[in-house]
């Protein structure tokens, strides 16, 4: 009989198997920053929290570059480790443009919204290397660049 604890622990082992160390470093800082971005969307909204995000420190040349879709794939891991966190798109995207550009990455923050089949407006949010495109028929309301 495995406990609740046993069956973490091999949740937490599966999510973390067959990373990188690159993407290993890059979920861990996401891990770190994803609490505090959580709770300065709640409580101060998008436009402060994308303001302070911008303010960090950038680390100036990435010495270890890491492709957009791996760090997509790195900070849902993060949050696989955090079962608390509820890990929306808009904080996920959050997320990996702070830290991309702490890296001195280039990176697009981006907002879309789409009309779903049921006519209703659902907006999404993603990060894209430095050259624009389309998410799964989203239109881009909203763009943020790195640097």
């Amino acid at each position: 009989m495995t406990t609740p604890r046993l069956q973490r622990f091999q949740q937490l082992q599966r999510a973390l198997a067959d990373a990188s160390p690159v993407e290993l470093r890059f979920a861990a800082r996401a891990a770190a920053l994803a609490p505090w971005v959580e709770a300065s969307l709640a409580i101060f909204g998008l436009a402060p929290t994308l303001d302070a995000l911008e303010r960090m420190t950038p680390l100036g040349s990435n010495s270890h570059p890491i492709e957009a879709g791996l760090a997509e794939r790195a900070v849902a891991r993060a949050f696989r480790v955090q079962p608390w966190l509820p890990g929306r798109c808009l904080v996920r995207a959050l997320v990996q443009f702070a830290l991309h550009r702490r890296d001195g990455a280039q990176a697009t923050l981006v907002v879309g919204v789409r009309h779903s089949e049921r006519r209703r407006v659902e907006a999404h949010a993603w990060v894209e290397p430095p050259i624009p495109g389309e998410h799964q028929g989203y239109e881009a309301i909203f763009r943020r660049m790195t640097g």
